[in-house]
Formats: C-alpha cells, structure tokens, sequence
C-alpha cells in the first residue's frame, strides 16, 4: 500500500460516521455540504422519524392523563381566583401543548388510521410487486410462444421437407412433379 493509499484510507476511516437509528458505520454523502448526515439510509431517518412521532403523542397522552387525573384530584373551584390559579395549574402542566388534547378514543382512531394507512401501503407495494411479476410472466409467456413458433418451422423442414412429405403420400404424382420442376430449370 502506497503512502498516498494509507493517507486516503486515514481521512476515510476519520470521516466515517455510526448512523444514529443502527449504529452502522457509514461515509457521509455530503460531509461539506448542507446540514450533517446522521443517519446512513432515508430509512434509518424514516424509521427513526416515526419514533419521535410515537414519543411524542404518547408523552402527549401521559400529561394529558396527569392532567385529568390533576382535575379529578383538585376540588370544583367555586369563585374566579381559584378558577384561574386552576387554569394555571393545567396549562403548566401542559407546557404549552395544549392544542394537542387526545382522549383515548380519539388515540385509538389515530392508531387504527395509521394501521390502515401501513397495511394500503403494504397492499400497494405487494400490487406493485403482483404487477411486475405478471409483466415477466408475460414476457416469458410471449418468448416462449415465439421459441414453439419457430421450432414448429423448423419441423416442416421448409420446400424440401414439404417434397419429402408429399413423396410419403403420393409418390407417383410427386416424381412427376419434380421432373416438371427439372425440366422448367434446365430449360432456363
């Protein structure tokens, strides 16, 4: 290995980077470009993305269960003071997320659409898939006809396997036939 070969496979080994979703080793795409590459695949950002997605709603739902539980503990307030050091209490708890409220039901909806919304996807790639199998299937299908097409040609044995045939049959009438073929070429 050359001295040239080591330098590079130093730089190489100092830029290679462990994917944050696999921790598989990987060589960034763009180190100097854009924002820095954290995840080897679009899948591992994918995967990891969707992660965060389910974190969050489920931290969502576990401050809107203490909230719940919070409002089952505190007593009914009954004049305006106490009813805004309660508000105060609940959006505190909130930490300023209090425009996604999920209740069971409507957590489980949201479950029950991203299922399905996997399992179209999963239906569409399987289509996909059904769909160029059957297009090779075809072209086989078509390659094959063609090669049967061809081999049956090549049976018949063209003009001489025709007089061949012919001869089995009926004999007389096709030396007749030939001897008139004869005669016409030998005339030219």
């Amino acid at each position: 290995m050359t001295f040239q070969e080591q330098i590079n496979q130093m730089k190489k080994e100092q830029s290679m980077k462990k994917c944050k979703n696999c921790n598989a080793e990987f060589e960034p795409k763009h180190a100097t470009r854009g924002a820095e590459q954290i995840y080897c695949t679009k899948k591992c950002n994918q995967i990891s993305a969707k992660k965060r997605r389910e974190e969050k709603i489920i931290n969502n739902l576990k401050i809107e269960i203490a909230n719940e539980n919070l409002q089952e503990q505190q007593p009914t307030p009954n004049n305006g003071t106490n009813e805004v050091r309660y508000m105060a209490q609940r959006t505190m708890g909130n930490t300023g997320t209090d425009r996604w409220h999920y209740t069971n039901d409507a957590m489980a909806t949201i479950e029950k659409l991203y299922e399905a919304k996997n399992e179209n996807q999963f239906l569409k790639f399987k289509i996909e898939t059904l769909e160029k199998e059957n297009s090779e299937l075809k072209t086989e299908l078509y390659e094959l006809e063609n090669e049967l097409e061809l081999s049956e040609v090549e049976e018949d044995g063209g003009f001489l396997g025709g007089i061949v045939e012919q001869f089995k049959k009926d004999p007389t009438n096709t030396i007749n036939f030939a001897k008139s073929m004869l005669n016409d070429y030998l005339k030219k």
